[in-house]
């Protein structure tokens, strides 16, 4: 078993296969334009180190900060920026403990596609992959 899998069982990670049907069938659209978007909930510094690694047109990422036990901000947020609860989101932190906090917060506001991708390393590789194909 590898760490994604591990951290599927033990932080609440969505599955892979998940979270590369929904990047596939987001990024994957004949008019160039992502249909998937992207929440990153880690702190400020981790998003100044570092950053998601996309070359899509119109590719949709936001960043609202959570920690494990506070996600009040994406609470007051998350209508506006996602007023469709029926979109795709993809979730991501450093290693999937914050966006496990994050889509609980949204599956609980009805949203019904959120997928924790994890870490930002994770996500960054299943997007390569799907890339790849």
């Amino acid at each position: 078993m590898n760490d994604y899998e591990l951290r599927v069982q033990s932080l609440g990670l969505s599955p892979q296969m998940e979270v590369m049907t929904f990047l596939m069938e987001g990024l994957n659209t004949s008019d160039k334009k992502s249909q998937v978007t992207f929440l990153d909930v880690r702190n400020e510094q981790e998003v100044q180190e570092s950053k998601l690694e996309m070359n899509k047109e119109g590719i949709s990422c936001h960043y609202i900060p959570c920690t494990v036990d506070d996600c009040e901000g994406l609470k007051q947020q998350a209508s506006d920026l996602f007023p469709d609860i029926n979109a795709p989101l993809i979730l991501f932190c450093r290693s999937g403990r914050r966006a496990a906090s994050a889509k609980k917060c949204l599956v609980d506001l009805g949203y019904t596609k959120v997928c924790n991708a994890g870490g930002l390393t994770d996500l960054n590789q299943m997007i390569e992959k799907c890339s790849a194909k």
